[in-house]
């Protein structure tokens, strides 16, 4: 059990730590402080009393509003200059944008009432109208043009006509590669269909939403769209005054240990997946991204989750370990990382 199981571990106890000068304090439920915890504990007794002193000791930056500032351009975060140099087509397989797409079907929607709903997002959420500049920071633009979403009316064509049509717009928007400097990073369109159902398809650009960010979005254009006359609580803070924080932060002494501590593990780190390819990148003069995907019928998908649950496992640690495990049966080296170091818990993970 290495330090960051064993805290994890005491702390899903309700296992409280605490320093009384150099004596480490345990506030435990009775019965949870096991021998091997408690042998633990003594063996990484000093790490652990290190660890709460500096956390005690250290500030973290606040957040502070700064609305007169809001749209001066401003850097992007590490993850967001990772995505505008890959989309640029100067690395090998670039060109291309991290980017989502989703299909979602209703009845009866009303265009007009989606696209007024749409409109008040816009202005209520400062990075639907950001941009990336040519020098790599951002900006949010203080006036845009008033968003239109393209309706396409399928209500009368045949069945042939609108499968080839969806299929037209799926194979289009799913490979979307948006202008970074161009406004919007999204596009956002409503295919009319028989019976009254309708086909919203969602293209966003990774640049300016993340998943959890897009699915408020869901949550709240719903909302405006049953609701119009609603108002809904204003955001007191905004994603830039967020990035100059975490910029902030990169002067602290908390953030500078953490550095050290990974810079140093640099060289024993194992790298990517070397993994087997059919033609080097170098020779493709054009390449589109396809995600494959297979199902378990319920029968099955049931079985899985019972015996995951009888092991202590979930199902997606399940399917996560199946994953890993066909990556190293055809990487040449059974020891890689494939995720981001940016994280709680990499201990576990490298």
């Amino acid at each position: 059990m290495n330090l960051h199981s064993l805290l994890t571990n005491l702390a899903n106890q309700g296992v409280k730590l605490s320093t009384q000068g150099n004596s480490l304090e345990v506030d435990a439920p009775q019965g949870v402080i096991t021998e091997e915890l408690h042998n633990s504990l003594l063996l990484y007794k000093a790490e652990i009393l290190k660890l709460l002193q500096n956390t005690k000791s250290t500030s973290l930056p606040a957040v502070v509003p700064a609305p007169e500032s809001r749209y001066e351009p401003f850097p992007l975060t590490d993850m967001q200059h990772a995505f505008w140099v890959g989309r640029s087509g100067i690395l090998e397989l670039g060109n291309v944008s991290n980017h989502g797409y989703y299909e979602i079907e209703g009845n009866d929607l009303n265009p007009e009432r989606l696209n007024q709903a749409l409109q008040k997002l816009i202005k209520r959420h400062d990075m639907l109208r950001a941009v990336v500049l040519a020098d790599g920071q951002q900006q949010v633009l203080e006036q845009v043009p008033a968003y239109q979403m393209q309706v396409l009316d399928l209500r009368e064509k045949d069945q042939e006509t609108t499968k080839k049509e969806l299929t037209a717009i799926r194979d289009r928007l799913s490979h979307q590669v948006l202008p970074s400097n161009k406004w919007p990073l999204f596009d956002f369109r409503l295919t009319l269909l028989e019976k009254g159902r309708a086909r919203l398809h969602i293209s966003y650009d990774l640049q300016v939403f993340d998943a959890w960010s897009l699915f408020r979005l869901f949550d709240e254009w719903f909302q405006l769209y049953q609701n119009p006359q609603l108002e809904l609580k204003p955001l007191e803070i905004t994603f830039r005054d967020y990035v100059l924080t975490e910029q902030a932060w990169q002067n602290t002494e908390q953030y500078k240990r953490s550095q050290e501590y990974w810079f140093n593990r640099l060289d024993s780190l194992p790298p990517a997946p070397d993994l087997p390819l059919a033609k080097s990148p170098k020779q493709l003069k054009q390449h589109r991204c396809q995600r494959y995907e297979g199902r378990l019928d319920q029968n099955n998908w049931q079985k899985l989750k019972e015996k995951a649950a009888q092991i202590g496992l979930t199902p997606s640690g399940v399917l996560l370990a199946a994953f890993a495990e066909i990556i190293t049966f055809w990487s040449k080296e059974p020891q890689f990382i494939n995720r981001l170091l940016a994280k709680v818990g990499q201990e576990d993970s490298v």
